[in-house]
This record gives structure tokens, sequence and C-alpha cells, in this order.
């Protein structure tokens, strides 16, 4: 029960630019088109703490990494 947030500057500066639901499981999608431009930075807020990524992303495809080559981000 976590939101990804998507930011246009690192740790949660920036504009924010788009709000995705996570589920009890950790799942999360959208269906709506996502501009990544030049990078987002990702936010993973849970109930008490944010954990942030110090990189952006240009695509939605979190799996490819997190979980195989990288680990994953849990809100706590």
């Amino acid at each position: 029960n976590s939101t990804v947030r998507l930011y246009s500057g690192p740790d949660g500066s920036g504009n924010l630019v788009h709000t995705i639901e996570v589920d009890s499981k950790g799942n999360f999608y959208t269906t709506e088109d996502v501009n990544f431009g030049n990078g987002l930075y990702p936010a993973v807020e849970g109930p008490t703490s944010t954990q942030y990524m110090s990189t952006p992303i240009t695509v939605g495809t979190c799996n490819n990494c997190h979980g195989q080559s990288t680990d994953r981000i849990w809100g706590e």
C-alpha cells in the first residue's frame, strides 16, 4: 500500500509529474501515457517513509532492473 511518484528533479524536487498507486502485493501500473522526457525521478512513498531513486528513468519498465540487477525499492 504505497505510492510511486515521478518528479522532474531528484529527491522529490521539481514538479510532481505523475502519481501511481501500489497495491498490497507491491504491484503498480498505469494505462495513462507518461511523458518521461529527459528523465523523471521516482519516489516510493510508504506509510512512514519515502525511498528516492538518485538517477532518472526514461521508461516505465521498472522490473527490467529492480528484482534483477538492482534491489527492489520498498515503501515502509
